[in-house]
């Protein structure tokens, strides 16, 4: 295939994965949508997890917690700074986010958790992505300070037109927070035939820190700031001794199978 963002020919890794050589973004060929409704939520959800989505609020709030911790740290929160979350789920990090005095917004596909989310008077929108973008585009609407999408760009097929819509939608000295599958990370590295296997067939692309850092600067974006949000060190070594050290220099090389990142729109 041709790598939509450099337009030069990939090179081929197997099972349907092409690596791009110039920016190294890794695209699934064959990965095709699926239905974001209640089922993926629960019953698919809970297969990969073991517990199912709304099931699972206490860690995957504390994951929110954790990242709101680090937007704090790296950026200056204003009290009233407006925030956008893509793919806002069941409004967790809009819950934080809110108790944190931020004005929240929240543009989700599923039907079934928008009608959660708003229970919650969370602020939730359904609809498609691009179709949600092009009505706030008609109506001129005003650039979010913030702009969020938790484990939800990679679902995306058109890559390009979905960084073009996260241009327009932070404003000039806003932040994009995102949290994203990682191809920089042991099970690429290390058990990669395994790696290639295990990719969910909804998840059109894979970026690493540095492949992210290279695209996001083509639109106008700068990594200020990356976490694994997974540390695994038994999938590096079984020496139990070797953890506490593999985990700093995981950290500290955002080594991970999945990952954290602040940019910021310049």
């Amino acid at each position: 295939m041709i790598c939509p963002f450099c337009a030069i020919e990939c090179h081929p890794l197997g099972n349907g994965h092409e690596r791009c050589r110039e920016c190294f973004s890794i695209f699934q060929t064959n990965a095709k949508a699926t239905q974001y409704e209640e089922e993926y939520f629960q019953s698919k959800y809970d297969r990969q997890y073991g517990n199912s989505y709304l099931d699972d609020k206490i860690s995957i709030m504390k994951r929110c917690e954790n990242r709101m911790m680090a937007i704090e740290r790296k950026t200056r929160v204003k009290q009233g700074a407006t925030l956008l979350e893509i793919g806002s789920a069941a409004g967790y990090f809009l819950e934080v986010a809110r108790k944190h005095h931020l004005q929240i917004q929240g543009w989700e596909i599923s039907h079934f958790m928008v009608e959660y989310a708003n229970q919650q008077n969370l602020n939730s929108e359904q609809g498609d992505f691009f179709e949600l973008f092009q009505e706030w585009s008609d109506k001129n609407r005003k650039t979010f300070d913030y702009v969020a999408a938790f484990y939800v760009i990679e679902h995306f097929q058109r890559q390009v037109q979905l960084w073009f819509a996260l241009q327009k939608l932070v404003k000039r000295g806003g932040w994009l927070l995102l949290a994203l599958p990682s191809s920089f990370g042991p099970l690429f590295y290390l058990q990669n035939e395994k790696w290639l296997q295990v990719q969910p067939e909804d998840h059109f692309v894979c970026y690493g820190p540095s492949s992210l850092k290279k695209i996001a600067s083509r639109f106008g974006f700068a990594t200020v700031y990356t976490e694994p949000e997974g540390l695994h060190p038994d999938r590096i070594t079984r020496n139990k001794a070797l953890h506490p050290y593999i985990q700093k220099v995981q950290k500290i090389m955002t080594f991970s199978d999945t990952f954290f990142a602040i940019l910021q729109k310049t």
